[in-house]
């Protein structure tokens, strides 16, 4: 059963009256990007906003946004104690998805506001390994149904005062960087993503260099692929075929790598792993597996998850990223790159589901920045970053 911790699914339509409270100017420009510029809603469209009890403000603004718009609005509020619960009951969990699933019936568009989880050390705390991979695959298997029901579905990121407080940041400031960078001018980034998505797609071997002495090629032919340029367009809809996730920040195009095919050094000056920093490491790739991972600083903490017996230790995919309003955060002597981050390719061991990809969502994953990269396809240069 649900239990009492179990928090009230709040549906509230736009013919419904609605009080507004405690209104933030920078999220109600937020909510009116999110439904203006990525979702071109539409009067009596419908729209479900699914976020956690620290998202209210958000959900409130999107709330109100929508009503002006005429569309229909309904919301869903969790938070961490039943967080916590779908990741340690398995009956808690199979009921409330299937609460969601039945609530989603009407609804054309879905938009999820991360991370759902405020305080990740009290959802996971004591929480086994396995749990944990079962939950993780889950929450995929639910999303696929989501997407099976032809709901469209866009995931926008917050601040939390979790991650604010281990960047050494105050709420405001993380806050006006991020929204910020969620904000930003689709159409400067398009040109780029574009050029570079035609190249993909006719590609098959990619090779990526760097001055530190990463070189490692991998294969793609045939490979799924997602441009994530945060909208979904009428054009998109119309296809019955359609099926994906758009992201804010946006600016990344995904793609999955063909199993065992990555090969090749990879050397990094700083991996972020758990909010602290991995110095001075490298690896090889031998057949799309890491082995001789060796590190100067922190190398534990990735060698504990590569000790993960779920983790299946396969390059899965890598993104290309165009977001030039992300930035490097820099706290004692600690270097965090942000996902969509321009000029940077992130290259992900572990899961690749959410693409396409064969790697299930049970298996843990982890990204590795690669700073500066040159990219070739097929022998020929397709993008420099700046080193």
């Amino acid at each position: 059963m649900l239990r009492n911790c179990l928090l009230i699914l709040v549906v509230i339509f736009a013919q419904c009256s609605f009080v507004l409270k405690a209104q933030q100017p920078n999220y109600s420009q937020y909510a009116s990007y999110i439904l203006n510029e990525c979702l071109s809603l539409n009067k009596g469209d419908v729209v479900t906003i699914y976020g956690a009890s620290h998202s209210k403000s958000l959900v409130t603004d999107i709330v109100s946004e929508s009503n002006a718009i005429g569309a229909y609005v309904s919301s869903i509020i969790t938070n961490d104690s039943l967080e916590r619960l779908k990741v340690t009951d398995a009956v808690t969990s199979n009921a409330f998805q299937k609460k969601v699933l039945d609530m989603l019936r009407p609804t054309q568009y879905l938009v999820i506001i991360d991370p759902m989880i405020a305080d990740p050390k009290f959802v996971y705390h004591g929480v086994s390994a396995d749990k944990i991979s079962i939950a993780h695959q889950s929450e995929q298997d639910f999303t696929d149904n989501i997407l099976k029901k032809r709901v469209r579905i866009l995931r926008v990121t917050i601040p939390t005062a979790y991650a604010a407080r281990k960047l050494n940041k105050s709420l405001e400031e993380y806050k006006s960087m991020q929204l910020q960078a969620s904000m930003i001018d689709i159409e400067t980034m398009l040109p780029n993503m574009k050029r570079l998505e035609g190249l993909l797609k006719n590609g098959n071997r990619i090779k990526i260099t760097t001055s530190t002495g990463t070189d490692f090629t991998f294969t793609i032919g045939g490979e799924p692929m997602v441009s994530k340029d945060g909208r979904i367009t009428s054009q998109e809809t119309s296809n019955p075929a359609f099926r994906a996730i758009e992201e804010i920040p946006p600016g990344t195009i995904e793609l999955t790598v063909r199993v065992n095919s990555g090969n090749g050094t990879v050397n990094l000056p700083f991996v972020e792993c758990d909010y602290s920093t991995i110095r001075d490491l490298s690896f090889k790739f031998v057949n799309g597996s890491i082995q001789d991972f060796v590190a100067k600083e922190d190398g534990q903490c990735f060698e504990s998850k590569l000790k993960d017996r779920n983790l299946i230790n396969k390059l899965g995919s890598v993104s290309f990223c165009f977001n030039y309003e992300l930035k490097v955060i820099e706290h004692e002597g600690c270097r965090f790159w942000r996902e969509a981050q321009q000029g940077i390719v992130w290259i992900t061991v572990g899961s690749n589901q959410r693409l396409g990809g064969s790697i299930p969502a049970r298996s843990p994953s982890f990204s590795f920045p690669i700073i500066g990269p040159t990219i070739e396809i097929d022998g020929k240069i397709a993008l420099k970053s700046p080193q």
